[in-house]
């Protein structure tokens, strides 16, 4: 634009909204600068890698995930692969061997036993002599009262597991919501990604016919450079609908238990 200035084809306005446009551009490089830092150090963190944040290059494009998993089968597989659930679940198993143990108090109990020894014995002469001693012995001990201690154990174990019931149901519950919200961001993600699948294939072509009217002279650098910048943000835009996409799929296979992403990360090391 300030060449377009000082021979004449151009205007003050449009030297100051280049001017504006690259201070803008600026301001964007270095927040997605700090971004690309911050995002670095977090990822070395989480990691536990001892590394400098600016020495870590990406290579890899991003890639949508491979999920073809139905809401309606997330949803059963969430009560049994949910972490928290089988959590809740052995608290729940263990509560009930409890109350069984609780219960058993107001059972009479049997027992018997035997046993054998030898006895030593002596005379006047001082030479021993060893008898045998042999014993049977069964018996049988029925609780009767106990001021009420018994039942207000059994009373409190079957609360604790009631309680834990009552809380199964209630993470459950907001597990579904999570998994119902994580199913619609999903959706959202793939809609956006056609969409900017659509928007890349017009910006090339668009990138395309700029360069070819720049080359004889029908357009602007500055014209170029737009369709170019149109470009790049479509791309931008599209990986972010990946990312969303990728995130949303993330978030399911956590609620369900899936390890598949953990399990690929480990084989390709």
């Amino acid at each position: 634009t300030r060449a377009r200035l000082e021979s004449g084809k151009g205007n003050v306005l449009d030297t100051l909204n280049s001017r504006f446009s690259l201070q803008q551009a600026k301001l964007a490089l270095r927040d997605a600068e700090k971004n690309r830092h911050l995002a670095a150090k977090n990822l070395l963190t989480i990691a536990s890698m001892d590394t400098d944040p600016d020495e870590i290059i990406l290579t890899d494009s991003l890639v949508v995930i491979d999920f073809n998993l139905t809401e309606e089968e997330a949803h059963k597989r969430l009560s049994e692969g949910n972490i928290s659930i089988q959590q809740i679940d052995k608290g729940i198993e263990m509560q009930q061997w409890q109350t069984k143990i609780v219960k058993a108090d107001f059972l009479p109990i049997v027992y018997a036993g035997a046993s054998i020894s030898k006895i030593s014995m002596f005379d006047n002469r001082d030479e021993f002599a060893w008898g045998d001693d042999q014993k049977i012995f069964v018996g049988a001990s029925i609780p009767i009262y106990s001021g009420g201690q018994r039942l207000q154990k059994v009373k409190q174990a079957g609360y604790e597991e009631q309680k834990l019931d009552e809380t199964r149901k209630k993470a459950l519950n907001q597990l579904n919501l999570a998994l119902a919200s994580c199913f619609e961001e999903l959706a959202v993600a793939k809609e956006e990604c056609a969409e900017a699948l659509h928007l890349i294939a017009l910006t090339t072509q668009g990138a395309q016919i700029a360069s070819l009217s720049y080359e004889i002279g029908q357009i602007t650098q500055v014209d170029l450079t737009n369709s170019r910048q149109q470009l790049s943000m479509s791309k931008l835009a599209y990986n972010n609908a990946v990312h969303k996409l990728n995130t949303a799929i993330t978030g399911i296979k956590m609620l369900i238990g899936d390890n598949s992403l953990l399990l690929t990360e480990q084989e390709d090391k």
